[in-house]
C-alpha cells in the first residue's frame, strides 16, 4: 500500500469543548494532554465502527462481487457479465480508496462516481435523503450503464441480492475483537458502534431511478451484522447511517444520543475514543465535535500511513490488540 499522503497534512484543530466545560477540566488537573499515544484524562466511552473493525468484511467482498456473476451471465452472457463485474470492481476500489484516505477532499476519480451514482439516486435526493454512496445496489446500476447494457429493477435486485449474501454468510468476528470488546468492558468502558449505511435501496422501472426507506435500510444492515451478536451486541447498541450517514456530523449526533440512552448518563466526549478504519468517515468527525482521541484502525496498511502521516489526537495501527490501541486507553 503507498503513503496515502505527506506528513502532518489536513490536521483538524483542538475539539471544541464548551469554555465553562474546558475550564472545569483545567482545575481538575484533567487536561487532554497527550503523551506518546497516552490520555491523561481516563476514559470511559468508546465509539467503534464495525466493518473491517469487529468484522472481516474486506475479505468477502472479491467472492461477493464473484457471486454476482451467475444472475448476470444468465441475463447477457459471459463476456457482458465479465465486463460488468470489471466496472464494479473498478468503482469499489476508487470507494475504497477514497475510505483509506486521509486527506478529506475527494480525488476526481471518487467525484466522478460519485456524480454518477447520485444520477441514478435522483428518487432519493427528490424525497429530501442524500446520496448513498455506498450504495451496491447504484454501483450495479452505474457498471450496467458503463457497458452500454440496460438498467432493471430485477437485474439489479438479483445482482445486489446475491452480493449482499455472500458477504453476509463469509463475514466473521476477528479473533482481536472479542478481546478488545471484553477488555474494554472489564475496565468499565461504555460501547457503541457506529456503522455506514449498507445503502440497500429499490429499482423503480418506470422513473429509471431508486428510491428508498430509511428503516428497511437500517433493518437489512443489522440483519447482516448478527454475527455480532457473538460480542453480546444488540440492536440498541448500534446506530445505522440511514437516513444520515457518514461522516455528517447530525449522524456522529445521533449516535450520541443513542449511546447515551442506553448508557444512561451523558456521553462525555473529553473521555470518549472513536475506532474505525476510515479517518475521514469514522474519526475525525467525532473529533470535531470533540472527541478524546482516535484510533485508525488499517489492518493491511498502518505500518504506511504510519511513517509517512500523523495527528496529535489519531493513533495508527494494524490491529485492536496492539500496544498503541491499549496506551490510548489506559488511565
Amino acid at each position: 500500500m503507498t503513503a496515502l499522503c505527506g506528513p502532518n497534512k489536513h490536521l483538524v484543530g483542538r475539539s471544541r469543548v464548551a469554555p465553562s466545560r474546558e475550564a472545569s477540566l483545567a482545575a481538575n488537573a484533567k487536561t487532554l494532554t497527550r503523551q506518546k499515544g497516552r490520555i491523561s484524562v481516563r476514559i470511559r466511552y468508546a465509539v467503534v465502527d464495525v466493518d473491517d473493525v469487529l468484522i472481516a468484511t474486506a475479505e468477502t467482498l472479491d467472492a461477493a462481487a464473484e457471486a454476482m456473476f451467475a444472475p448476470l451471465s444468465r441475463r447477457f452472457g459471459q463476456g457482458q457479465a465479465i465486463a460488468v463485474g470489471r466496472e464494479f470492481a473498478r468503482s469499489m476500489a476508487i470507494g475504497i480508496r477514497r475510505l483509506r484516505a486521509c486527506d478529506r477532499r475527494p480525488d476526481d476519480e471518487y467525484a466522478d462516481l460519485m456524480r454518477r451514482t447520485a444520477r441514478w439516486q435522483q428518487g432519493l435526493t427528490e424525497a429530501g435523503f442524500e446520496v448513498k454512496a455506498w450504495s451496491r445496489h447504484a454501483l450495479v446500476a452505474c457498471a450496467l450503464q458503463a457497458c452500454a447494457l440496460p438498467v432493471s429493477a430485477a437485474v439489479v435486485e438479483e445482482a445486489a441480492n446475491q452480493y449482499w449474501a455472500t458477504v453476509a454468510a463469509r463475514a466473521t468476528v476477528y479473533p482481536d475483537a472479542a478481546l478488545f470488546v471484553r477488555r474494554l468492558r472489564d475496565a468499565g468502558i461504555a460501547i457503541h458502534l457506529a456503522t455506514g449505511s449498507d445503502g440497500f435501496l429499490t429499482f423503480d422501472d418506470a422513473r429509471q431511478t431508486f428510491t428508498y426507506v430509511p428503516e428497511e435500510s437500517a433493518r437489512l444492515k443489522l440483519a447482516r451484522l448478527r454475527s455480532l451478536t457473538s460480542l453480546d451486541f444488540g440492536p440498541d447498541d448500534i446506530t445505522v447511517a440511514d437516513p444520515v450517514g457518514k461522516p455528517n456530523p447530525d449522524f456522529y449526533r445521533q449516535v450520541l444520543r443513542r449511546f447515551a440512552a442506553v448508557a444512561g448518563r451523558e456521553v462525555v466526549l473529553e473521555r470518549t475514543v472513536v475506532v474505525g478504519d476510515s479517518l475521514t468517515n469514522d474519526i475525525l468527525p467525532l473529533l470535531d465535535l470533540g472527541a478524546a482521541h482516535g484510533v485508525w484502525l488499517l489492518r493491511d496498511g498502518a505500518s504506511a500511513v504510519a511513517g509517512s502521516w500523523s495527528h496529535p489526537r489519531v493513533t495508527v495501527a494494524s490491529s485492536l490488540d496492539a500496544q498503541e490501541v491499549w496506551n490510548v486507553f489506559s488511565a
